[in-house]
């Protein structure tokens, strides 16, 4: 990112930028699935909520950059101090333990496990022997490398649902999250305040998500929250602009949106094992960024009531997607390709 505040030239700034898209997006693919995997399943919804705060504060921060660094080449070049401060975070952040086992290292992983238990100090007696005894239920040799193709999601229909039903889920995720954020023009002219206003709102949304995945099986938390956005978002095509209706649906149907993500990030975990899940997530996160590139299109459809109506119809499609799901919520995180 830092090369990109002093290129002059229109195509090498659009290739810099390519890169940075790139780079952004897999690191979250990577970042969500060691969350869920060093997250115990007793805590694993509140890891669920609280991975999307650094989003909604990092978007509001969003407009305390642009406000201090109004042009585009300091601008980018503040945010690439703060992704250098990251990277050196990213440096002592551990491997999974569960991949690391998954794939034979066991070495590797009882080194963590054992560190992680002397700092939270608890007895590492038997670590070594459960690791051991997991691996032989699971039929797991040491020092061998499983190997996982993108085939495997296709492998019988019950996979092939759930691949392409995640797939769906998440396309229509990005089309509404950012659909909807584009269409909330009734929060105001100023652009500054309306960024920090919905980034900010994530953050009381945080206790929503764990009681919607502590009260709720996952199915039914993720198909509440898109017939929320489906009924909210068919309110507006019958309320008039300006009104304080259109402004309380408006918010409530993005506030359901952005909930929908952290129920989301945990249930995808937790469908997949491990030697798929990274690649999972960037299936479907691939299907949400294509999802966000034609949102933009449909919030300045014209007349005003139709972008209302598409994401309605499409939260309700994801609904019936949904059920097609299994329910994961108290099992623990599957290791293998069965």
């Amino acid at each position: 990112m830092i090369p990109t505040s002093f290129v002059s030239s229109y195509w090498a700034f659009n290739s810099l930028r390519f890169v940075t898209g790139i780079a952004s997006g897999g690191s979250l693919i990577v970042a969500i699935p060691v969350i869920m995997e060093i997250t115990g399943k007793r805590y694993r919804e509140y890891a669920g909520a609280t991975c999307l705060l650094p989003d909604g504060i990092a978007q509001a921060l969003l407009a305390l950059f642009a406000y201090y660094l109004p042009y585009w080449d300091t601008y980018l070049l503040g945010l690439s101090v703060t992704c250098i401060l990251i990277l050196i975070l990213v440096c002592f952040v551990p491997e999974s333990p569960r991949w690391l086992v998954a794939n034979g290292k066991v070495d590797n992983a009882l080194k963590i496990m054992f560190g992680a238990a002397k700092v939270n100090k608890l007895n590492t007696e038997h670590i070594k022997d459960t690791v051991m005894k997991s691996m032989e239920n699971m039929k797991i040799e040491e020092n061998k490398t499983i190997t996982a193709s993108y085939l495997d999601f296709f492998k019988d229909i019950k996979t092939i649902i759930i691949t392409l039903s995640t797939f769906v889920i998440w396309f229509v995720l990005g089309v509404t999250y950012y659909g909807i954020y584009q269409y909330m023009t009734f929060l105001g002219t100023n652009i500054y305040l309306t960024v920090v206003i919905l980034g900010l709102i994530q953050v009381p949304l945080c206790a929503v998500q764990v009681a919607m995945t502590r009260l709720f099986k996952r199915k039914t938390a993720i198909a509440s929250a898109f017939l929320i956005t489906g009924v909210t978002m068919t309110g507006l095509i019958f309320t008039p602009n300006g009104h304080w209706s259109t402004t309380l649906l408006g918010v409530v149907g993005f506030s359901a949106s952005s909930a929908t993500y952290a129920v989301t990030y945990l249930y995808q975990a937790e469908l997949f094992p491990t030697p798929l899940r990274n690649m999972s997530f960037g299936i479907v996160c691939a299907a949400g960024m294509v999802g966000a590139m034609i949102a933009p299109f449909i919030a300045n459809m014209s007349p005003v009531w139709v972008p209302s109506l598409i994401f309605s119809l499409m939260s309700i499609v994801a609904v019936g997607f949904c059920l097609l799901l299994p329910e994961t919520k108290g099992k623990n995180l599957k290791d293998t390709i069965d």
